[in-house]
């Protein structure tokens, strides 16, 4: 398992790659050239409240992209969306955190539950 990364850049750069299929796809989504978007994934840029909106607007964590704290994913329409992404399913997110989505037999009722794990105690819970 890889390390969390420590650095504003280093998560941007974890949300990135576990969303979006190259580079150039990300800055697509955030609306910029990929070169600028590499300054803010190798920490040579912090990002701005605008860079932040756009993240937020496609589903990550600001929190979480900026103190490490939190689940990746935002809990808004975009980052439960994500949950169900195919690249996402059934992945470990961050340290601790495992998503795994599905579909009940009848096909009626999918689902998604966060699984947390801390120590010896896990925590199961569906996310809405």
């Amino acid at each position: 398992m890889s390390k969390a990364p420590t650095t504003t850049g280093g998560r941007m750069r974890t949300f990135g790659e576990t969303v979006y299929n190259s580079v150039k796809e990300f800055a697509e989504a955030v609306k910029m050239a990929p070169p600028n978007l590499q300054k803010y994934m190798n920490d040579d840029r912090e990002p701005g409240s605008g860079v932040l909106r756009k993240l937020y607007a496609l589903g990550c964590n600001v929190n979480w992209l900026l103190t490490g704290q939190g689940d990746m994913f935002a809990d808004n329409d975009p980052g439960r969306a994500l949950l169900n992404h195919p690249r996402v399913r059934g992945m470990v997110t961050e340290p601790g955190h495992l998503y795994v989505s599905g579909r009940a037999e009848d096909g009626e009722y999918e689902f998604t539950l966060r699984i947390k794990i801390k120590g010896k105690k896990i925590s199961v819970s569906e996310v809405k």
